[in-house]
């Protein structure tokens, strides 16, 4: 079942990131792909954080505190990318 779930989201999101860059395809599809991808990494930010939470809860600080770095630091680089991304092409 493991196996199955990695499949299917790894088809959804190389799809996605495929389709983001062709420009082939339609705006309103490249814009769906965008916020697929958006909403992936945004649930993988979103479940660091909340595994930070709840080890910070059960009195465990310092790996609880490396999640929350680690959420920052993921957070920055995208925030950099997009940044450069947006300087680089004046697109996304």
């Amino acid at each position: 079942m493991e196996y199955l779930v990695e499949i299917i989201i790894e088809i959804i999101f190389e799809g996605s990131s495929e389709g983001m860059k062709n420009k082939k395809i339609p705006m309103w599809l490249r814009i769906v792909c965008t916020i697929i991808v958006s909403l992936i990494f945004l649930f993988a930010i979103g479940i660091i954080g909340l595994v930070a939470i709840a080890i910070w809860e059960d009195y465990y600080h310092i790996p609880s505190i490396l999640f929350f770095a680690l959420d920052i630091v993921i957070i920055t680089c995208t925030v950099l990318k997009i940044r450069n991304s947006v300087n680089k092409d004046n697109t996304l």
